[in-house]
C-alpha cells in the first residue's frame, strides 16, 4: 500500500533484534508480567545488548546516505504503542546523538496531531 501512495519502504533486517536479544526482552516482560503490546519500556538488559550487538557498528551517516538525497521524512514503524517499548527508539536515539541538529526525532502517537 505504501508503494501505491508513493512512499518508499526499506526493510533493514540488520537493525532487527536477533532471537537472543528478543529472548532478553521476553524474559524482562515475563518478570514484569506484561504482554508485549502492553509494554511501556524496554528492559535494561535488552537495551544494553541491542546497543552492543546491533548499534556498535551502526553508522548514522551511512544510514542517511542509504536513504538517498530525496528522503525528507523518515518513519520508523513500531508495533508497540509506546516508543520507549520499541527497539526503534534506540535507533532514533542513536541517530539524534550522531546527527544532532541535522535531524528532528518526533514520536507520532495516536492521540497526538501529526506535524
Amino acid at each position: 500500500r505504501l508503494g501505491e501512495l508513493g512512499i518508499r519502504y526499506l526493510h533493514l533486517r540488520e537493525l532487527a533484534p536477533t532471537p537472543a536479544l528478543r529472548q532478553l526482552q521476553y524474559e524482562a516482560d515475563k518478570a514484569k508480567r506484561v504482554a508485549k503490546r502492553k509494554r511501556v519500556a524496554l528492559g535494561q538488559a535488552f537495551i544494553a545488548a541491542y546497543r552492543k550487538v546491533q548499534l556498535s557498528a551502526f553508522d548514522s551517516r551511512e544510514f542517511v546516505e542509504r536513504l538517498g538525497a530525496k528522503a525528507q521524512s523518515v518513519a520508523l514503524f513500531c508495533v508497540e504503542r509506546d516508543p520507549a517499548a520499541c527497539h526503534r527508539s534506540l535507533l532514533a536515539e542513536r541517530l539524534q546523538q550522531d546527527l544532532g541538529p541535522q535531524i528532528e526525532v518526533v514520536d507520532l502517537m495516536p492521540s497526538q496531531p501529526h506535524p
